[in-house]
């Protein structure tokens, strides 16, 4: 009973720490481009960070259209700007 407790608590603990560093990942794509470094995305920060993703992952680019549909669609506050919980909502990045 208590190695599969160990066991449990060593996975639970493994799967925070992925989880973790995914996250300060995903901070640091969204901080690498909020070009006026408020902590908030514009939508021309947005597009910038999508086009190089689609580009260093090989992807169809999206239109301009699906762009602009998906940055209100996640825009959860509807205030015009992504912040970062915003963000991870739509791309894992």
């Amino acid at each position: 009973m208590n190695k599969r407790i160990l066991f449990a608590g060593l996975v639970s603990l493994s799967i925070l720490g992925v989880q973790g560093a995914a996250l300060a990942d995903h901070d640091d794509w969204h901080h690498r481009y909020d070009h006026d470094h408020d902590g908030k995305w514009d939508y021309n920060d947005f597009e910038k960070a999508q086009r190089d993703w689609e580009r260093d992952h090989h992807r169809k680019e999206l239109s301009e259209i699906e762009l602009r549909n998906a940055y209100a669609r996640y825009d959860r506050d509807h205030d015009g700007f992504w912040a970062p919980n915003e963000a991870r909502k739509f791309h894992p990045w």
